[in-house]
């Protein structure tokens, strides 16, 4: 599947082979119905080609791949929240819980069917990263025996810190990993017994807890995926872009589990590549004062693909809060990562809110401490100052 990725681009140059063979496959691509734009109708349909033939080789790779090992694709729930980057912060995580009416006053479950999707980066920079993650853990027990979930996605922080670069962790956040298997992490202490005591003694019981393949919560981290598709919305750290998706989601989660559970030495390659088209590093979705049209028309090929209209990412304190972009076609990407950690800048407490209403249409809010935003007053503003720095109009969007 890299070298597919490969012949993508060489038939976007190309735009005249009607078919190709992939894993013994003869994929044909129809150019006739996939024009997305009148006004330049060869650059149109050699685009056009490109986006059938990634999603029809997409479709190939799922059908010939195993079953999953971690769930990639949910149906449409009654209710999502989207809640972006906690960075240690136990505080903020627990108003945002509480105000989404998700927790009570105890920290326990009371979301009943409500499913939490949580946007990576619970880890590093704030105090109290172990007790956030502990907090999680605890609520996805909950939520799942209620009718509910929680889902914790992969953000860089957590692949970080099971490859023990410890770069960000607060001087407070070396506290409570001790507590994990008695501070010792069972295999891995007696293999790298050595190596980890040359190590200051504070650090023992994060290094053994988050050490990959060995680690009691590396093991969680092995259960949290890289993205997930719900409904009409697909949801990761960073962005998605195109080459992720003809790579293939549910590989892409699978291999990283693996990975991370210690079962496979190689780590995928689309998490370490540029970050362009890395799922956990891309920031190009979320960089108020460079987002172009030909990056929103990434997004909207992925979201074609993928046969969604919305996508929801963290990794990018926003300034403004949680707000959203437009696509050139009319999709949605929102950017959640309202940098409310004390670690980052303290900024305002707000996730997303999905609902399901009648029909295909998701009624979307912003909550926050002091109620719910309506999404066309951010949505306006972000997107008339995006691309009014681009000349180019707004398409704008019923709300």
């Amino acid at each position: 599947m890299r070298s597919t990725t490969l012949w993508v681009l060489v038939f976007c140059t190309l735009g005249g082979v009607s078919s190709f063979h992939v894993n013994s496959l003869q994929l044909k691509v129809s150019t006739s119905r996939l024009i997305t734009s009148p006004a330049d109708n060869s650059c149109s349909q050699r685009k056009a080609f490109v986006a059938g033939l990634a999603r029809i080789v997409c479709s190939a790779a799922q059908q010939s791949h195993h079953p999953g090992l971690l769930k990639t694709y949910y149906d449409r729930p009654k209710r999502i929240i989207a809640l972006g980057d906690i960075h240690g912060d136990v505080r903020a995580l627990a108003t945002s819980l509480h105000m989404s009416h998700l927790i009570d006053d105890r920290g326990n479950w009371i979301g009943k069917d409500s499913v939490l999707v949580q946007l990576g980066d619970v880890l590093d920079r704030g105090p109290n990263d172990y007790w956030c993650m502990r907090l999680l853990i605890k609520l996805q027990e909950q939520a799942r025996a209620s009718g509910g979930d929680v889902i914790c996605l992969l953000g860089n922080h957590e692949v970080m810190n099971v490859q023990l670069d410890f770069r960000y962790v607060d001087p407070a956040a070396w506290a409570g990993w001790e507590l994990e298997d008695g501070g010792r992490g069972s295999a891995a202490y007696e293999a790298e017994q050595v190596a980890i005591h040359a190590l200051p003694k504070y650090m023992h019981g994060r290094v053994n807890a988050l050490r990959r393949g060995h680690g009691t919560l590396s093991k969680t981290l092995s259960t949290w995926p890289v993205c997930v598709v719900i409904g009409d919305t697909v949801f990761c750290h960073g962005g998605l872009m195109p080459e992720a998706v003809v790579y293939g989601l549910q590989r892409l989660n699978d291999e990283t589990s693996n990975w991370l559970a210690g079962e496979d030495s190689m780590k995928p390659w689309l998490l370490e590549c540029n970050p362009q088209f890395s799922p956990i590093w891309h920031r190009a979705f979320a960089t108020a004062n460079t987002v172009d049209p030909f990056t929103l028309s990434a997004a909207d090929c992925t979201m074609r693909l993928l046969h969604v209209s919305r996508m929801v990412i963290g990794h990018t304190p926003q300034f403004e809060g949680v707000n959203c972009l437009v696509t050139p076609e009319g999709r949605e990407i929102w950017r959640v990562d309202a940098g409310m950690s004390t670690g980052i800048f303290e900024g305002p407490v707000e996730c997303l809110e999905i609902l399901a209403a009648k029909g295909s249409m998701d009624k979307v809010n912003i909550l926050s401490e002091d109620g719910v935003i309506s999404r066309s007053l951010r949505q306006q503003k972000i997107t008339q100052k995006i691309w009014s720095s681009t000349g180019v109009g707004v398409k704008t969007l019923q709300t």
